[in-house]
């Protein structure tokens, strides 16, 4: 009876916890996934967002918001992969359960380099961060709504599918 109990409050304490994390809400400088323009604009002037920064980083473009019915709906922040760790580190501190993975990438000339992809989630969406986008000089900051990401993945299968009957 004992050993019940145990696996019984176990189990609560890991669903209470798990639930805990997945219902946070990702936050990227009081950016979250469901904001509406007038929210932003009042808690950071008017947009387009000049001059934003994570972890005193500059961003190589302009942060893109894209907007589903009103509401934030995708976050990209691009920026120079030699402040990649600093960026990560201001992840890692508000949310040290970011889980990062480590790969190798190689050039086209041959040249091999070391990517981290990293993940988190809640109820509205996934922020990963990148090491290498584009090319080994840029690193991302994305933050996307769990619609958004279907939206697209729903589009790529598509097209994959219609290449394939070509």
């Amino acid at each position: 009876m004992k050993k019940l109990a145990f696996i019984t409050l176990l189990t609560l304490f890991i669903t209470i916890h798990s639930t805990a994390v997945f219902g946070q809400k990702i936050e990227i400088k009081g950016l979250r996934l469901g904001m509406t323009k007038t929210e932003i604009e009042k808690k950071f002037g008017a947009l387009p967002l000049n001059n934003f920064t994570i972890a005193n980083v500059s961003g190589k473009f302009p942060v893109r918001l894209a907007f589903h019915e009103g509401k934030l709906d995708e976050l990209m922040f691009f920026f120079s992969s030699n402040s990649f760790n600093d960026v990560r580190q201001a992840v890692i501190s508000k949310y040290p359960e970011l889980k990062c993975t480590n790969s190798t990438v190689t050039s086209p000339t041959g040249a091999k380099y070391k990517q981290v992809n990293c993940k988190l989630e809640d109820q509205l969406g996934t922020l990963r961060l990148d090491r290498f986008v584009r090319d080994i000089d840029t690193s991302a900051l994305i933050l996307i709504s769990h619609r958004l990401f279907q939206e697209l993945e729903n589009k790529r299968k598509e097209k994959q599918k219609d290449n394939l009957n070509k």
